[in-house]
């Protein structure tokens, strides 16, 4: 599960990013993003891309708690998220994102970083009385093997060529599996490749 991330400061042009000029845009850039903050993302916008920033979670009646995440395995089923499904597609650029896992008595924080800047699939909710400012909410999916030790969930990353497909409506064919380098969240403290 996806529940914290980080985007560092960058001139977001989608010729180096994605490989067709839709202009450069400005992100709002924090090293700590978590649920209910303002995220920067991208959707499809008449033929062009524009740049929105929209509460991370969808308030529900069956949480007290937003709802941040939603599986890929069951956008289509799930009432909740399948009036956006086809329609209402976002990617969110990030950085990097977090996990946390026991070990021994602790509870330690990793860090995901992308060899490149990471696109995370996203649903998107306009401005409604229950969501004023509108909300986003990012796609999960499987862990990928070398991530499992850390959480059996992660975002749903897009390749390049998979963005624009993505923003007008499309699922990805074939998963994408980003370049990762895993660090402690914390430089200070030691990293534990493995439990045992």
């Amino acid at each position: 599960m996806c529940g914290h991330f980080a985007l560092d400061a960058v001139n977001y042009d989608t010729r180096e990013q994605l490989g067709a000029d839709y202009g450069s845009y400005k992100l709002a850039a924090s090293p700590h993003i978590r649920p209910t903050d303002s995220i920067s993302l991208l959707r499809a916008a008449e033929g062009a891309l524009e740049v929105v920033a929209l509460p991370w979670g969808l308030k529900t009646d069956f949480s007290p708690r937003p709802v941040i995440n939603a599986r890929v395995e069951t956008l289509s089923e799930r009432p909740l998220f399948k009036p956006a499904l086809g329609v209402r597609q976002a990617v969110v650029p990030a950085s990097a994102w977090f996990e946390w896992r026991r070990e021994g008595s602790d509870k330690v924080g990793y860090r995901f970083d992308g060899e490149r800047l990471l696109h995370f699939a996203a649903l998107w909710w306009p401005a409604s009385e229950r969501h004023p400012r509108g909300a986003v909410v990012l796609v999960t999916t499987a862990a990928t093997p070398p991530l499992e030790a850390y959480h059996h969930r992660m975002p749903l990353c897009l390749g390049r060529d998979q963005v624009l497909p993505w923003l007008a409506g499309q699922a990805p064919e074939a998963p994408f599996e980003p370049t990762l380098s895993i660090g402690p969240k914390d430089p200070h403290r030691p990293v534990q490749p493995d439990l045992f």
